[in-house]
């Protein structure tokens, strides 16, 4: 019979290695070169999920940039980050009620 073990319980995989702004130009060129996903993360020894997530994270096949991902990846990582309240001027305007006009 299956029981659940706390001890064996772990926290859900973050990123701890980050693509660097080398390897999403390396992607951009996979992109240019046709190769498909799993190629291109053989080359970085990364996962082919990641590639594939990163490609359409950042515009999929026909749009990718390497710089533009870079940029997106550094301000979703930049901190502190601004509130959902500071950020949006309709929630700012109700004070925090729910209710947007």
């Amino acid at each position: 019979m299956f029981t659940h073990n706390p001890d064996r319980w772990r926290r859900p995989a973050c990123q701890p290695n980050p693509l660097s702004a080398p390897e999403r130009e390396e992607i951009r060129a996979g992109i240019e070169r046709c190769e498909t996903d799993s190629v291109i993360a053989g080359r970085l020894g990364r996962h082919r999920a990641t590639i594939n997530a990163e490609i359409n994270r950042n515009g999929g096949r026909a749009r990718y940039t390497a710089t533009a991902a870079q940029t997106r990846a550094d301000s979703s990582r930049a901190r502190p980050k601004a509130t959902r309240f500071d950020a949006d001027p309709a929630l700012r305007s109700c004070g925090g009620c729910g209710r947007v006009a």
